[in-house]
């Protein structure tokens, strides 16, 4: 290891993220302190391009139900991209304070993927149908399924599907026929509209209302509840959400 003063990483990688977890030695084994280690880590990981980093601070436990960061902003309303603006402009007040560090949301879109929409105007001029376009593409691209059997007490099914590779490259939508009401063979791509998109992995919610919460950890030498005064203030120049800060072991809590 790179640092004496680790013993143990363990490191866990799903899609789109990874998280690692430290094992320090004794503290009478080492020269620095958590706080000072966890700086240190937090500069080097600074350094990695195209990396989204953060470390949690000693609140986060994982013995409770929310995260338990020491700075816990949720930003709440109906309307979900006015919460994207808000909580992106509450990250940047924070950040911008100087008071707190780490800043991260739970606002987290997906890997891109490539959208397929009929063009109905297009499709009623070649007299194609929108459910066989449907049919089209689910039977070329993601297979269908064609027949079952059964063995060894077990009953499976027998799906038709491409290759896997072409049923990832966006270029082998060209290829493509739809068939017309008049058996003739239209090309897909004259039907449809395609663009790649990034969907979210999941929409938080809290009290029944859609939220993106904004956490991070306080800045070195810089006491809590100054770091929590500042996210009200946020809270009160924003007042279409709803963004709580309070001490305690409340949900959206600034931790002692």
């Amino acid at each position: 290891m790179k640092h004496a003063e680790l013993v143990r990483v363990q490191t866990t990688v799903s899609t789109g993220s990874a998280s690692m977890s430290l094992t320090m030695v004794e503290p009478k084994e080492r020269s620095v302190t958590q706080t000072e280690f966890m700086a240190t880590i937090r500069r080097e990981l600074a350094q990695l391009p195209g990396v989204r980093a953060s470390v949690p601070g000693s609140v986060a436990t994982g013995l409770r139900r929310w995260q338990g960061q020491a700075v816990e902003v949720s930003v709440r309303g109906p309307d979900w991209n006015k919460l994207i603006a808000l909580a992106a402009t509450v990250k940047a007040d924070l950040a911008s304070s100087g008071l707190s560090v780490d800043l991260d949301t739970d606002y987290d879109l997906g890997p891109p993927m490539l959208a397929v929409s009929p063009d109905r105007p297009s499709a009623a001029d070649v007299n194609v149908n929108v459910n066989d376009i449907a049919t089209t593409i689910t039977a070329l691209i993601g297979g269908t399924t064609v027949g079952q059997y059964s063995t060894a007490g077990r009953r499976y099914e027998h799906r038709d599907a491409p290759p896997r590779r072409s049923a990832h490259a966006t270029e082998d939508l060209e290829l493509l026929r739809v068939r017309a009401t008049n058996a003739n063979l239209v090309p897909l791509s004259s039907v449809t509209t395609t663009a790649e998109v990034a969907e979210l992995q999941s929409i938080n919610h809290a009290n029944r209302q859609r939220a993106i919460r904004v956490t991070g950890n306080v800045a070195p030498d810089t006491r809590r509840a100054r770091c929590c005064r500042t996210s009200r203030r946020c809270r009160r120049r924003r007042r279409s959400a709803i963004a709580s800060c309070s001490r305690g072991r409340a949900r959206s809590s600034a931790t002692r």
